[in-house]
């Protein structure tokens, strides 16, 4: 399996809620946080690589949470 000549971009929007995991053929991986270094080192040794991952960031969490203690005497 060749790989392609070209990165395809799917959004314009901000690509920062992401990690990248950089598959090389021998196995080693390696981690990014900015796209732009993932296409740099595409570019760069894609005859070394295997794939990309795509991986979520890690976030805190946001949201309500609920308070169990005062939820268990409750009748609906």
């Amino acid at each position: 399996m060749s790989l392609p000549d070209w990165f395809e971009q799917t959004s314009d929007l901000l690509y920062d809620r992401h990690k990248y995991k950089v598959y090389t053929k021998t196995g080693k991986t390696y981690i990014f946080d900015d796209y732009e270094e993932v296409r740099a080192v595409w570019f760069q040794s894609k005859k070394l690589l295997s794939h990309v991952e795509v991986l979520d960031k890690e976030t805190k969490h946001k949201g309500f949470t609920e308070k169990t203690n005062e939820r268990k005497g409750r009748k609906n």
